[in-house]
């Protein structure tokens, strides 16, 4: 693995330097460990399915699970769940970047595996946090994400205790110096009929309700 340096990212010409070498990692279906909001995770690009089983692998997931988006913004959603509707633009702009998960329906005829052994019905979505993932998200589309854990099932947040099998698997690390969010998400599903809060973290219920008073709780 190859690192990319918290110095290295300090200027505007080493950002863009770090994003276009990710980028173009991701397109050759390599995997890439980045920070997100409680640690570092990986990320890869949704099109890949061997950077996705390779993940997968890593982290002995089940056939059936699938990977959450990052997004640059909200407007990257349609393109997997059609039209956002005002009050996911509202709660996006309010809470994003935060800890906010938006699920949505997946459209008819979206192509893609997220690695699942089938089609998702519904995609989980967050905004990246970091400027240089987002960056990759805005150049290059959404990215899938999955936390790294250790032994004990917490993330990772110390670049230098990251597993051994993740360094040797990973083609960059994004190493950062950063003070991680300990507070978990909320996740907000949105279906045709209904938006249904499913998990209650940072973002509370009455917060929520002040963009959608009549949600339901599940």
């Amino acid at each position: 693995m190859l690192t990319i340096t918290a110095e290295s990212l300090k200027s505007k010409v080493g950002r863009e330097k770090a994003i276009f070498k990710i980028v173009e990692a991701l397109r050759a279906d390599e995997i890439v460990i980045a920070p997100i909001d409680q640690g570092y995770a990986y990320i890869a690009d949704p099109n890949s399915e061997s950077a996705m089983a390779k993940i997968k692998e890593i982290k002995s997931m089940t056939p059936s699970s699938y990977f959450a988006l990052l997004v640059h913004s909200v407007d990257q959603i349609p393109q997997y769940c059609g039209a956002t509707s005002t009050e996911q633009r509202l709660l996006a702009k309010e809470f994003w970047p935060g800890p906010l998960l938006m699920e949505c329906e997946v459209l008819p005829g979206v192509g893609g595996s997220f690695g699942s052994d089938g089609s998702p019905d519904s995609l989980v979505f967050r905004q990246a946090i970091d400027p240089v993932v987002s960056g990759v998200c805005e150049m290059s589309g959404p990215v899938v994400f999955s936390p790294i854990t250790d032994e004990d099932k917490n993330i990772v947040g110390d670049f230098k205790k990251l597993p051994p099998l993740s360094k040797k698997s990973a083609k960059y690390g994004i190493a950062i110096k950063r003070r991680w969010s300990s507070v978990p998400a909320t996740v907000v599903s949105f279906s045709k009929a209904e938006a249904i809060i499913k998990k209650i973290g940072g973002v509370s219920e009455q917060q929520i309700r002040s963009i959608i008073p009549a949600i339901k709780v599940l």
